[in-house]
């Protein structure tokens, strides 16, 4: 909302001056796309000698890989009004703008 009062009640000629409204609105989209694997070998060994020893040893293995992939795209819209206010000779004006709110076009 602006408001400007011009007077030109002691001009013999017209007095003007202006109300500026200027708005910057933006919207951001945000994709985030992720992905993984796990994968785990593992293998294992026994030995036996009868009447002696006896043992095993295991071997395992993991491995693993994420990946993720993000892409953002921001719009922004810039809007501005200039609203001239003119009092003619000898007269004393009010002017009032209003800048009304905005829906911003998804394509």
């Amino acid at each position: 909302v602006g408001e400007i009062t011009v007077d030109a009640r002691d001009s013999s000629v017209s007095q003007q001056s202006s109300i500026n409204l200027a708005t910057t609105i933006s919207d951001t989209l945000t994709f985030t796309h992720e992905q993984g694997i796990t994968v785990s070998r593992g293998v294992t060994f026994t030995a036996n000698i009868p009447k002696f020893a006896s043992g095993s040893i295991s071997i395992s293995r993991t491995q693993s890989e994420h990946n993720s992939y993000s892409k953002s795209n921001t719009v922004t819209e810039s809007v501005s009004f200039n609203f001239p206010c003119v009092a003619a000779a000898g007269k004393k004006v009010t002017c009032r703008a209003y800048q009304e709110k905005k829906q911003m076009e998804r394509s």
